[in-house]
């Protein structure tokens, strides 16, 4: 993960929920902001979907399930790798990832912004 900014992070409990079971790298400090962060987005939707579902519940429609929950979320949090600065980690056979400072940079093998599959605005 790049960075804790929630449209970075916010779908990785959707993602351990849906059966991703790898670690997640990133940097010790983002690690820690998505702990709070996390938890939080949880614990809001949960919320939203409590008074959505009450609303729904008076209209005869069937209830709808929040996108994860604050127990997703924990659970996603186990899965994460913090890791420093400028130290390399193996993370694979043949890959080794090391974390920089923002800025410019003579390689790039990642994107934190892939999009989502089928959306029009975002091949």
């Amino acid at each position: 993960m790049s960075h804790a900014h929630i449209d970075h992070s916010g779908r990785l409990p959707m993602l351990v929920k849906a059966g991703f079971s790898g670690p997640i790298y990133t940097h010790r400090a983002s690690r820690d902001l998505c702990r709070i962060m996390l938890k939080d987005s949880a614990f809001i939707n949960e919320k939203d979907v409590e008074w959505e579902n009450r609303k729904r519940l008076r209209k005869g429609l069937k209830p709808v399930e929040a996108l994860y929950t604050i127990e997703d979320a924990r659970s996603t949090m186990s899965q994460f790798k913090g890791l420093v600065y400028q130290k390399k980690v193996k993370i694979l056979p043949n890959a080794t990832l090391r974390l920089n400072d923002a800025g410019h940079t003579r390689k790039l093998v990642f994107s934190g912004d892939l999009g989502r599959a089928g959306m029009p605005i975002l091949p």
